[in-house]
């Protein structure tokens, strides 16, 4: 194994200052500086002022024989679509030698049937739904745009955890322990915070590859200093981050599809993200003004709701054919909105039936529960574990039971983001 280094955000750090900090090594380096560091996998960062400038050294171990590469590289679990597995997080759990483990294999398993649960009886079950209604966007409208933008939030949301559930459980049975994709992403109060708990090794990745590089350059670093100048303290020290969230999510709607709604979609995001940042002055003299306790629970759950609205907006550039239909779509979400669209079996004829609509309400009610108790910080399995075995077995068996009865059995769809 060998130490690799990178330096960001150093507009005036000589070749000899380099040579030295790799001279002394990491261990003098922290003497000088604040280091965020895993001892376990020697590997941190190290944020170093010198003169008037901050950078940030990355530092870590890399791996130069090649077939220990190719193993990482192949871990056939993530191949599909990730988690995006981290080098220094999962390379040396490959190498160590392994025993069998009940545990890890009876909660692999588990794992598994969960995320079966999600795609075979939810994802699968309103795909068709969703792909009548925005392929055919102009013979619709009102509560059918509606109703197919909220099972497409659902759809992909059970699609892709799904599938995590079903590459983490299946790397847990052999002692792997990979990197969590998602962390009750609807539960997010903000924009910002639903992407930092929806697709998470994507976004470390996209910080640390993209974020830091673009934010912490020579570049970034002189425009900081005349925005500070010109724009003032706070509105200064927010524009480069701004630029630099725009930029990632302009990478994030290239990286789902060459097409302009793809654009769209990341642009979206980036940009409330971005005025967000841009207006934390405002809402803190709001939440003066008004009075509003912001770490109460109504205003919690206000910041949830609001939150979901603003994801599920998204969505129409994420799943229409283009990026004008999107913007017909959520026109016509309202100026076609009418309750006579409920009248008749109209709702019925695209895929699903009130079965259906039924079997989706109870799977949400049940990933919802699951979540929640997630997100007081209930380990469910372990929790289940902790259980009399008459009860272990019954929630298990119930839920083999429930996929072979409620598992949809038309035309079903492959992983989506195994597309991307």
């Amino acid at each position: 194994m060998n130490l690799y280094i990178r330096t960001l955000g150093f507009d005036n750090m000589t070749s000899e200052a380099e040579a030295k900090f790799i001279k002394t090594g990491i261990r003098e380096s922290i003497k000088e500086g604040f280091v965020i560091r895993h001892e376990k996998l020697d590997r941190g960062v190290i944020i170093l002022r010198l003169s008037n400038s901050t950078g940030l050294y990355v530092y870590g171990r890399y791996e130069k024989n090649i077939f220990k590469y190719a193993l990482f590289v192949s871990f056939f679990p993530q191949l599909l679509q990730g988690p995006i597995g981290r080098f220094d997080r999962l390379a040396h759990q490959l190498y160590e030698g392994r025993s069998f483990s009940l545990k890890a294999a009876e909660f692999g398993l588990q794992r598994i049937l969960w995320g079966c649960f999600k795609k075979m009886v939810l994802a699968d079950r309103v795909a068709g739904f969703v792909t009548t209604v925005f392929g055919n966007y102009t013979e619709y409208g009102g509560w059918y745009n509606l109703v197919a933008v909220l099972l497409y939030c659902v759809q992909l949301y059970a699609d892709f955890s799904g599938g995590i559930d079903i590459v983490i459980g299946t790397a847990e049975i052999f002692g792997i322990r990979m990197d969590e994709n998602f962390r009750q992403p609807f539960f997010s109060k903000s924009i910002g915070e639903f992407w930092r708990r929806w697709h998470i090794t994507l976004g470390t990745w996209m910080k640390d590859y993209i974020f830091y590089p673009f934010s912490l350059s020579k570049q970034m670093n002189r425009f900081g200093k005349w925005s500070k100048k010109h724009l003032g303290n706070t509105v200064g020290k927010a524009m480069p981050i701004c630029l630099a969230d725009l930029l990632i999510f302009f990478v994030v709607g290239i990286w789902h599809g060459a097409a302009w709604k793809y654009i769209a979609y990341g642009m979206y995001n980036g940009i409330i993200i971005a005025v967000s940042s841009l207006l934390e002055p405002l809402y803190a003299k709001g939440f003066e003004k008004t009075k509003i306790h912001k770490e109460s629970k109504a205003w919690t759950v206000v910041q949830i709701i609001r939150t979901f609205i603003l994801v599920n907006i998204g969505w129409y550039f994420d799943m229409a054919v283009s990026f004008s239909a999107a913007l017909v779509m959520m026109k016509e979400t309202f100026t076609k909105m009418s309750m006579s669209q409920f009248t008749g079996t109209a709702f019925l004829e695209l895929g699903m039936g009130r079965r259906d609509f039924l079997i989706v309400l109870a799977g949400c009610i049940i990933i919802f529960i699951v979540s929640l108790l997630k997100e007081r910080g209930v380990a469910v399995r372990e929790a289940i574990a902790a259980k009399p075995l008459i009860v272990r077995w019954a929630i298990w068996y119930a839920f083999i039971v429930i996929i072979f009865i409620f598992a949809y059995t038309g035309d079903g769809s492959a992983f989506i983001y195994a597309n991307f």
